[in-house]
């Protein structure tokens, strides 16, 4: 995987799964945003990914969590129609 130096990428381990990251993220983006640093561009800092806090639950619940919210997003999308 490749990026520009202002990208953090984040790759899952066997613990988690990488849906239930991706929504998990997604929910909290006011809070990410809050800890971005710069005036054009905001980034947050390898540091700063580092010290995030993500609760892990054990891999079932993280794919029933996946599920459930990729559910709420599609009646979100059809409500909107």
């Amino acid at each position: 995987m490749c990026c520009n130096q202002g990208f953090k990428n984040i790759i899952c381990n066997e613990k988690v799964a990488s849906e239930y990251l991706y929504y998990l993220l997604g929910y909290n983006t006011i809070f990410l945003n809050s800890l971005g640093r710069g005036a054009t561009f905001k980034e947050i800092s390898k540091k700063i990914v580092e010290e995030i806090k993500v609760p892990l639950p054990v891999k079932e619940l993280q794919n029933q969590f996946a599920v459930f919210t990729r559910q709420v997003d599609k009646s979100k999308f059809v409500a909107k129609q």
